[in-house]
């Protein structure tokens, strides 16, 4: 991310919603129950793209932020996953 670095609480909500893109093309939505359980929801988003990992083997994605609610197809996908 250039410039703008929102914070995670900024990412998620009723109209909004986090996705990650790899170099690769895949684009998945990010499920962030687990960092917010974790008590890291005032982390900015480049802290989090180190966290995830693409099926290709990349080892950083990018994170976008999208208005609107996610969209069903890219909930079901996969392939990007967060390892710790």
């Amino acid at each position: 991310m250039s410039g703008f670095d929102p914070s995670l609480s900024y990412a998620i909500g009723p109209d909004r919603h986090l996705r990650a893109r790899c170099r690769c093309k895949l684009m998945v939505v990010v499920h962030t129950d687990r960092w917010v359980a974790e008590g890291l929801i005032g982390q900015r988003l480049s802290k989090f793209s180190d966290r995830l990992r693409c099926q290709c083997g990349a080892r950083s994605v990018t994170l976008e932020v999208w208005s609107g609610p996610p969209d069903p197809q890219l909930l079901a996908g996969g392939g990007i996953y967060p390892f710790r």
